[in-house]
């Protein structure tokens, strides 16, 4: 009897033994199912996402440089995204730029100018750090500066007399496309730094129109004495080149 409550107790300590051991495996299990997931999903990742800023003027503020190359990119901000099976790249571009100035003397003037460009194109790894990008744009851009310019002519006891205003308004609108190519450094895992260059055919359309007139105060009431007005309207193309000059401070998500 002894020996049957003695072989029945061993049996109970090793099926307690295994069945602990069998619910600290599936315990780790469940723990590391998650991280495994998350790990796959991370290694299936079909699309990198870069946003950049062009960054030469902070640059130039933080490394006090005053001797440098003149930036004739227009475009302030740019996207991409890329395809990590195929690198394959979609590509966009924004630039705005806008001033409104005026003087005492009866001048003033204003600027509005919009660049964007789209495309597509490939990109390359070189070793661990750098990324060589290249493709086709299509480019689209409108312009317009107004300038107002008012010239009084005053008598002897300093009271305008006679005066002439001319408007100028002229007005820009460019289509067209090319090649592109761009340059990107990894700095960290997300963060890059690049620059691109471009050649494009842009086929643009300028209107300008200028009115001048001259005023001659009675002592109650303004008249026009002349009007003066121009229309032109002229078409034509030319092949721009940017150079590799911009810097761009890219983040990837």
């Amino acid at each position: 009897m002894r020996k049957l409550i003695a072989i029945i107790a061993v049996v109970l300590t090793f099926s307690g033994v295994s069945f602990a051991q069998e619910a600290e495996v599936q315990t780790e299990n469940s723990q590391a199912a998650p991280i495994e997931k998350k790990s796959k999903e991370k290694k299936d990742k079909k699309w990198n996402h870069y946003v950049g800023i062009q960054a030469n003027l902070l640059l130039k503020q933080i490394i006090s440089l005053d001797n440098t190359a003149e930036v004739n990119n227009p475009y302030l901000l740019k996207y991409s995204a890329i395809n990590t099976v195929k690198n394959f790249a979609i590509n966009a571009s924004f630039g705005y730029e806008y001033s409104d100035n005026g003087d005492k003397d009866g001048f003033k003037s204003s600027l509005s100018d919009l660049s964007v460009k789209a495309g597509f194109g490939f990109v390359k790894k070189l070793g661990e750090k750098f990324i060589l990008g290249y493709g086709m744009d299509e480019v689209f851009r409108s312009q317009n500066i107004k300038t107002i310019n008012v010239v009084v002519f005053n008598d002897i006891f300093g009271s305008g007399y006679d005066s002439t205003i001319t408007t100028t308004n002229s007005t820009e609108l460019g289509f067209g496309g090319g090649l592109s190519a761009s340059l990107a450094f990894n700095l960290s895992k997300n963060i890059l730094i690049g620059t691109e260059a471009s050649y494009y055919f842009i086929y643009s359309t300028t209107k300008l129109n200028v009115d001048s007139k001259r005023y001659d105060f009675d002592g109650f009431n303004p008249v026009v004495l002349t009007t003066t007005t121009l229309n032109e309207k002229t078409k034509g193309g030319a092949l721009s080149l940017t150079l590799p000059v911009a810097i761009y401070l890219i983040l990837r998500f």
